[in-house]
């Protein structure tokens, strides 16, 4: 069951490389610098060596200094995780788990959850495994003429594990990690993914939860005409 679970996760990985450049480009355009994914070479320029990449992957508490200063926070950045200064660890939120046309732009410090696990790089790639990728940069107007993957594995409705997912395979698509691997250096994938899984299941806010929850519903299962 393990090594099937794998083999989908890794599928799945295999499959948003192609489109992950448009998926992270909030007007879908492509990145600038540009990249090609599929190329080991260009590969390894993704993840903190791409400056709007950098922005998504960002620990959202570090948000304010890259603001400041993204490209000096690029190369200081990874002094301060080579020397340990700076966890880059599944206990800090990356900035695109966030709200907003750039990543974290609606981040605030004193209510930590509104806009958490709403970035659209998570939406698209969510749309992507269970819709389809012709749905991934599709408008609230668009529906799958044909049965979806959320219905052909009998999906009813959207639960923490799903959001958890499709974070764990957004923040690894964007990294520079040409293959899938359950750590990217102290970022454990799976700490992560149980980490967000927790704190919807068990909120500090209730009706925020129920929230995020519906958001999904609407937002990504609409678009099924065989609807979960």
């Amino acid at each position: 069951m393990q090594y099937m679970i794998g083999q989908v996760r890794s599928e799945d990985a295999t499959h948003l490389k192609k489109s992950i450049s448009r998926y992270a480009s909030y007007d879908s355009n492509g990145l600038e610098p540009a990249i090609f994914p599929d190329s080991k070479e260009s590969r390894a320029k993704m993840g903190l060596n791409h400056p709007q990449l950098a922005r998504m992957l960002c620990p959202i508490k570090h948000l304010m200094e890259y603001q400041k200063l993204p490209s000096q926070f690029l190369c200081r950045t990874k002094n301060k995780i080579e020397s340990g200064e700076i966890k880059m660890d599944a206990r800090g939120w990356p900035a695109l788990l966030y709200k907003g046309k750039v990543a974290g732009e609606s981040f605030d410090q004193q209510n930590m959850q509104d806009g958490l696990f709403e970035g659209y790089i998570v939406e698209r790639v969510l749309k992507h495994i269970l819709t389809g990728p012709s749905s991934a940069l599709a408008g609230d107007d668009f529906h799958i003429s044909n049965t979806c993957n959320a219905s052909l594995h009998g999906m009813m409705s959207f639960e923490a594990e799903h959001i958890a997912y499709g974070a764990v395979q957004a923040r690894s698509s964007i990294s520079s990690r040409d293959k899938w691997s359950e750590n990217d250096g102290a970022f454990s994938y799976q700490k992560f993914y149980y980490q967000i899984i927790d704190v919807i299941r068990n909120p500090p806010d209730e009706a925020w939860a129920a929230a995020i929850l519906q958001h999904y519903n609407l937002y990504v299962s609409s678009l099924c005409m065989y609807s979960i």
